[in-house]
This record gives C-alpha cells, sequence and structure tokens, in this order.
C-alpha cells in the first residue's frame, strides 16, 4: 500500500468513526427526547379507566334546541362516556382519538367541523364552545373569510382552543390544540405532536434530526416558523370575537337595532354528512 493509499484509509477511517459517533449523538438525543416526554405520553391511553362509570354519570341538564334536533346533545351523552377528570391530559386523549369527515368548503368545513368536535366534546363531559373571527387565522393568505373554531373549559378553568379542521381527514393534524401564551400546553399542542411524529419518521434513516423544537419549526417546516407567528397563533385563537355556549346561538342570531344577524343553520348540519347517517337517525326532529 503506498503512502497516498496510507493516508486515505486514516481518512476514511475517521470519517466512519465520525459518523458513528454524530449516530450515537443523534440516537442518544432523541432517546433523551423520549425520555422527557415520558411522563407527558404514560397517562395518555384511551382506557376504561379514563371514563366515569355508567351507573355514576352526573345528571345533566341540556339546553333547549328550537333550530337543532329536539334530543340534539342528548344524544352524545349516551355516545360517549364522561371522562373522570377534566384536564390537559384527558383532553388530549380524547382529540387524538377523533377523526372527522375530509374538509370541503362550503359542505364541510370549519362550522361543520367546530360543530361537530364541540358536540362530540361535549358528549364526553368537557364544557365546549365555539369560538368565531371575522377574519382568517393567520398564516392564511388563501382567504379573507372568517373563520370558527372550538375552545373547551378545564377542571381547572383554563381554556384550551383546538383548531378543528385539524381533525378533519385530509387536513389531519391531531390533537389539534392550540398553545397558549408563553406556550402553555406547548407539549399537547399539534405543533409538538409534528415535531414527534418527524423524530419518529427519521430516526432510523441517515437523516439529520432537528435538535429540539424550536430547531424543527424554525428549519424543518415550509414556511419555517418564529416566536412572532407563535405569538398571533395564541392571540387569535384564544380572543375570538364571538364565544357562544353551543351552535344554535349563532342560528338565532344577534339584533342590531331592527336588524338580526344570524348565521344559517345550513353552516352547522355537519349530521347531514354521509359519514354521519348513523347519528342523524338518532336526532329527533322539531
Amino acid at each position: 500500500m503506498g503512502f497516498l493509499d496510507k493516508i486515505l484509509a486514516v481518512l476514511v477511517s475517521i470519517l466512519m468513526i465520525g459518523l458513528t459517533i454524530y449516530t450515537g449523538i443523534q440516537i442518544e438525543l432523541y432517546t433523551y427526547i423520549k425520555l422527557e416526554n415520558l411522563s407527558l405520553l404514560e397517562d395518555l391511553n384511551f382506557t376504561d379507566s379514563m371514563f366515569v362509570d355508567e351507573l355514576n354519570k352526573t345528571f345533566k341538564i341540556y339546553p333547549k334546541m328550537n333550530k337543532f334536533p329536539r334530543n340534539y346533545y342528548e344524544v352524545a351523552d349516551r355516545m360517549y362516556p364522561d371522562v373522570k377528570v377534566k384536564n390537559i391530559k384527558s383532553l388530549y386523549t380524547i382529540l387524538k382519538n377523533i377523526k372527522l369527515p375530509a374538509y370541503k368548503k362550503e359542505y364541510y368545513d370549519c362550522s361543520e367541523a367546530s360543530c361537530q368536535l364541540e358536540w362530540i366534546l361535549e358528549g364526553y363531559g368537557f364544557k365546549s364552545y365555539i369560538a368565531e373571527s371575522p377574519n382568517p387565522p393567520p398564516g392564511n393568505n388563501l382567504s379573507n373569510a372568517g373563520h370558527m373554531w372550538v375552545i373547551v373549559g378545564l377542571d381547572n378553568g383554563d381554556l384550551v382552543a383546538i383548531e378543528s379542521t385539524y381533525l378533519t381527514k385530509n387536513h389531519y393534524h391531531p390533537p389539534g390544540i392550540i398553545m397558549g401564551n408563553n406556550r402553555k400546553y406547548l407539549e399537547y399542542s399539534y405543533l409538538y405532536q409534528m415535531y414527534l411524529d418527524y423524530l419518529n419518521k427519521y430516526l432510523n434513516g441517515n437523516y439529520i434530526l432537528p435538535k429540539n423544537f424550536d430547531d424543527f419549526i424554525g428549519h424543518y417546516l415550509n414556511p419555517p416558523i418564529d416566536d412572532n407567528y407563535l405569538n398571533a397563533l395564541s392571540d387569535y385563537y384564544y380572543n375570538p370575537s364571538k364565544l357562544y355556549d353551543n351552535p344554535e346561538e349563532y342560528v338565532l342570531g344577534e339584533k342590531h337595532g331592527n336588524v338580526i344577524y344570524y348565521i344559517p343553520i345550513s353552516q352547522f348540519d355537519w349530521w347531514n354528512h354521509p359519514e354521519n347517517k348513523n347519528i342523524k337517525e338518532l336526532f329527533e326532529n322539531n
């Protein structure tokens, strides 16, 4: 072996050692991330233990529905068991197990998705609201239309915003939770779930993994996300222009002078979607 060949062999050996060390660091980093989040994930199993026994369910008083099916919320209450504790963990777990029909503008869009999601979460015992803004969410440059989403109250008094369209089949980013100010509930947000999903997907390949969540949103997403966007996102979702207890309030509308401004029920009739046929059969018509 000539002198140059020896040098080349040494360089190749150094390169292989470096690659091995780098891979080990990447695996160690990923393992650390997984261990760091173990406390978050270990209790998030969809099991019977998180629900109230049917015999011990709390008696509920349902709102009177004039425009919607008369037994609207009663059906949800029969279909879904109440969670024992309404905290961020149980909400996260429920949302991870919900998949709504595919999003389609003017057919099954944000209003129908929000209405159905609010109905489902009420069935699980969460106090839920339908939020509205006349403006589109931050980063949406395709439309000037307003938007609707869901806000849920937890036992500790916190409110959690959920982008309902992120639970539709063709825009699926569960759990759809929007982190609050100062990154509150970051680890339960849809963005953090995207980060964990990315790590899971590319761990075993020859990929350079993100160092942390900020590295992921700043360099692995297109377009990248920074703190300005995160602040705008939380400000938008946690400060809606309207927040109603149930969708019928939107249909009944608000009176301004001699004019009543309302949203037609056709914007909320999610039960008419073919995939919700079985639920529709349980509703009583007015």
